[in-house]
């Protein structure tokens, strides 16, 4: 630091009311100071960074900082995201890139590959993630060297808050009014457990012991010589028993053998349809806190965040329809009905998630970070649709009855950590190890269809009030003659409905049940040497690898209810009773409905996949206004499937890419 030396004159005389001027001449002074570093952070959820990341990026990048996220009022990514030039969300969870679907687009969380929570879908379901939890979403709609190679739409990378520079402390509180749904009398939804609240089953529309422990048992109709060897009896003395005797033996026989079956079709819950409730309003609250501290010299840190959120959707004004072609196309000039319904849906969602992010500082070459995220998402649906389907028959009208809880949660931990070697021309080294686990349940997803015809009907009562209907009808009188027989008649047009389960046109009452389990482990190497373009370091070349492996459990289960002479009479309550379900078959007068176990195994599956990757290439900035990405990257993939049914071959896919890239 160059100053000047301290220095006292004296003997300058002072007239008064005069001016005095008296010239010198300073001597240099050099202070040697010790060295001192000053680092800034990146502010990631500003709007800056993501402008000057698309401006750097010789991909093409896009993408959302929380600060326009905030000032769009979006809760979760999904609803966020949908903001970006080329992003569509469809279904209000999954991600379309430039219009490709979601099996071409793949998500990752702070650069780490994470689980889909669907068993048919690529893509992540977006909207398990709060907006409050993360700084910004980057969206790359063109791949490079040192992205993973099993995307063709977009990759997008939902990046968590980072810690602050100073004690930061949040406490939020929203609330929202949906038309459709807020303080609605009429919402449908299923029926709620204890802890729907906390976005997760409670265990009561879990399959019961009694079925998830033993086989469903099948119908055992048993001869009347196992009803004699039931009873006790010798040869003689059934013989010597009249045919009313040893039906009753019969039909104790059968009930007592199918007692395990009977018991297993009444063991589940009785509730059907959607039930009315008036909910209340959304609501959001958030609350986090982040602060950076001295710690043993160095920097400490540390952002812990928690968010919750329930809300409410509803429509009662939707039209489903199903046509096809019939013919060909150039001969016809619409499509043919086969079914049309009105469409009442209720959905109730509770999601909540906890943040934590650690990050010690050992100086300004090297830092360590931990990452643990988890969201708990639960949804409870009611559904109910109502119209006709002349496909089957043009005077048929149809009832769809649907109640559905899903639960999903999903839990990533990230070790994380970023180094700079200045003695090989400031060689940087990050790297990542991940492990994510994601779970999703479908506990009891049931779904009832039943028929009925309207028929317009006119009763005859004589004089007196005596129903004369049945009479008229069967000798065809016509009103003339009505009246000759029974003067002063009178009549009533009344409405008959007659409701039917037909399995022969869509399927019996059906509960299904799924659940999913996944873990992704994923490991990060990367490395990045500056190279001198000029007077600044504003080119570099990259490489590294990477490993992914994945395991996954997949299930389902499904369960119908088979009516064996059993009318519906439209009252689903009493269909369903446990009388209906005392299974005696063939008896006379005593119909019922028994649970058969329709699972089929081959949806059934276990998985693994494991992936490779390594890749090099140059970032190089060749003018102010000009710059190109040239490299490759290998990747070796082995994916194997093996179904639960043992009939199906196991599925194997074992491959190595070359993918060269240019931007």
């Amino acid at each position: 630091y160059i100053s000047y030396e301290s220095d006292t004159v004296k003997g300058i005389a002072v007239k008064a009311g005069e001016a005095t001027t008296y010239d010198f001449i300073m001597g240099n002074a050099g202070i040697k100071m010790e060295e001192f570093v000053v680092v800034a952070r990146a502010n990631k959820g500003g709007n800056n960074y993501i402008l000057n990341a698309k401006q750097e990026s010789a991909t093409l990048l896009d993408g959302i900082s929380q600060k326009e996220i905030t000032r769009g009022g979006d809760s979760d990514v999904a609803g966020a995201v949908k903001r970006v030039t080329g992003v569509t969300v469809e279904g209000g969870k999954y991600v379309y890139v430039r219009g490709l679907s979601d099996r071409y687009s793949k998500t990752l969380l702070n650069g780490a590959v994470i689980p889909s929570l669907d068993p048919r879908r690529n893509s992540v379901q977006m909207d398990l993630f709060p907006t409050t939890m993360i700084d910004n979403v980057a969206i790359y709609k063109t791949t490079s060297p040192e992205l993973p190679g099993d995307f063709a739409g977009g990759l997008v990378n939902i990046n968590t808050k980072d810690y602050p520079e100073d004690l930061n402390v949040v406490l939020a509180a929203s609330w929202g009014y949906n038309t459709n749904a807020t303080f609605n009398s009429d919402y449908a939804t299923g029926n709620t457990g204890s802890k729907d609240w906390l976005g997760m089953d409670d265990g009561t529309r879990a399959i019961p012991d009694i079925v998830q422990n033993n086989e469903v048992a099948p119908q055992d109709l048993s001869s009347y010589d196992l009803a004699r060897q039931d009873a006790g009896l010798t040869q003689s003395e059934w013989d010597d028993l009249n045919n009313t005797q040893r039906q009753e033996y019969l039909r104790s026989s059968r009930l007592e053998r199918n007692s395990l079956l009977s018991q297993q079709t009444q063991s589940f819950n009785k509730d059907w349809k959607p039930v009315q409730k008036t909910p209340g309003m959304n609501q959001n609250y958030v609350l986090s806190i982040g602060n950076k501290v001295d710690l043993f010299n160095g920097q400490l840190g540390f952002n812990v965040g928690m968010n919750y959120k329930s809300k409410y959707e509803f429509y009662d004004d939707g039209i489903t329809g199903r046509y096809k072609l019939t013919g060909n196309v150039s001969d016809v000039n619409s499509l043919t009905l086969l079914q049309k319904t009105t469409d009442t849906r209720g959905d109730e969602t509770r999601t909540w998630s906890v943040l934590g992010n650690l990050t010690y500082l050992f100086n300004k070459d090297n830092q360590l970070g931990f990452v643990y995220m988890y969201n708990q998402n639960g949804q409870n649906s009611g559904r109910f649709q109502n119209g006709v389907k002349p496909d089957d028959d043009p005077n048929m009208f149809i009832n769809i009855y649907q109640t559905q809880y899903l639960q999903r949660d999903m839990s990533n931990m990230q070790l994380k950590g970023n180094h700079t070697i200045p003695a090989l021309g400031s060689l940087a080294i990050n790297w990542v190890a991940s492990r994510s686990e994601s779970n999703m349940e479908t506990p009891d997803l049931r779904v009832f269809t039943n028929d009925y015809f309207v028929n317009d009907i006119t009763n005859f009562y004589d004089a007196d009030g005596n129903d004369i209907t049945e009479y008229v009808l069967d000798e065809e009188l016509s009103e003339s003659q009505i009246e000759d027989e029974f003067p002063g008649f009178s009549s009533e047009d009344v409405r008959d409905t007659t409701f039917n389960i037909s399995q022969n046109l869509y399927p019996a009452p059906t509960r299904y049940f799924r659940e999913m389990n996944e873990v992704d482990q994923n490991y990060l190497l990367n490395f990045t040497l500056p190279f001198n373009q000029g007077s600044q370091k504003e080119s570099k070349i990259m490489f590294g690898g990477a490993y992914t492996h994945k395991d996954r459990y997949m299930n389902e289960r499904r369960f119908s209810f088979i009516p064996n002479g059993l009318q519906f009479n439209g009252n689903s309550n009493e269909y369903f009773s446990d009388e209906n379900m005392v299974v005696i078959p063939s008896t006379p007068n005593e119909p019922f409905q028994y649970l058969r176990d329709d699972t089929e195994l081959r949806n059934s599956y276990t998985a693994t996949e494991s992936d490779v990757a390594a890749y090099a290439m140059v970032d190089w900035k060749i003018t102010k206004k000009f710059k190109t990405v040239l490299g490759a990257r290998v990747e070796t993939t082995n994916i194997l499937t093996q179904s639960l049914d043992p009939a199906q071959e196991k599925g194997e896919l074992d491959i190595v890419d070359v993918l060269p890239s240019i931007n």
